[in-house]
């Protein structure tokens, strides 16, 4: 991992629907709002590093008083876009920018923080952060086994349809450090969106394992009860019915 970089106490926040990124997982983005170009252009004169949150679709639902008050926004701003209080700090590995001034960059996730408030909304969003650390909660838990018990659960989702590209698991194979095995896993192949965020929130890495676990196993039995349903039907007399 990269507990060499520096991480700054106070840096720029972008935050994005649909999105969980983990440490040392890759994420290309396309850089065009104007408020993300200034955050881009004043982020490489420094340290290359932001944070790219989820946006907590759950506190949409809710009054704007309460959104601001659970997200540590202000009454002043116009829109508020609230985030998971978990997100994942990461750097700018590669940016090109275009002839319209749009760019496209790689950020790496470095490590996890939880906010502690957000400072400003203009130009962008900048936010005091504290970094998050994996802890193993249970010592006489076996990671490596965890390790390979999780890959084959993985690729026997993927054997009865799960989604999954076959290459994903010659990479994770080479991946023999289980804490940024898990993280790179439910990063590429965790279900929903959710259960990514979920997963990302969960610092010890026994219990992220043991979730995640949960989660492909009920996978499974679902895939397993489709096909049996389906029998030997095609998609087009499936969907013909």
């Amino acid at each position: 991992m990269d507990h060499d970089i520096e991480i700054p106490k106070q840096v720029p926040v972008m935050t994005l629907p649909n999105t969980v990124l983990f440490p040392q997982a890759i994420l290309p983005l396309y850089i065009f709002e104007p408020r993300y170009r200034q955050m881009l252009s004043d982020v490489l004169d420094s340290h290359r590093i932001f944070v790219v949150a989820g946006l907590n679709q759950q506190l949409l639902d809710v009054s704007p008083e309460q959104e601001l008050k659970a997200a540590g926004g202000k009454p002043e701003d116009d829109y508020f876009e609230p985030p998971y209080e978990m997100a994942t700090a990461g750097v700018i590995r590669a940016c090109h920018e275009n002839e319209d001034g749009t760019s496209n960059l790689i950020i790496q996730g470095l490590v996890r923080v939880k906010f502690e408030s957000i400072v400003t909304e203009t130009p962008y969003r900048m936010a005091d952060i504290n970094p998050q650390y994996s802890e193993i909660a249970n010592p006489s838990i076996n990671l490596d086994q965890e390790r390979e018990i999780l890959l084959e659960l993985l690729k026997g989702k993927q054997g009865l349809g799960g989604g999954a590209q076959k290459e994903i698991f010659g990479f994770l194979e080479k991946i023999h450090d289980p804490d940024i095995f898990i993280d790179l896993a439910a990063f590429s192949l965790a279900g929903t969106t959710q259960e990514k965020q979920n997963l990302l929130e969960t610092l010890d890495t026994d219990r992220r394992y043991a979730t995640f676990k949960q989660l492909l196993n009920q996978e499974i039995d679902q895939l397993k009860l489709y096909k049996q349903l389906r029998g030997d039907l095609k998609d087009d007399d499936i969907l013909n019915n």
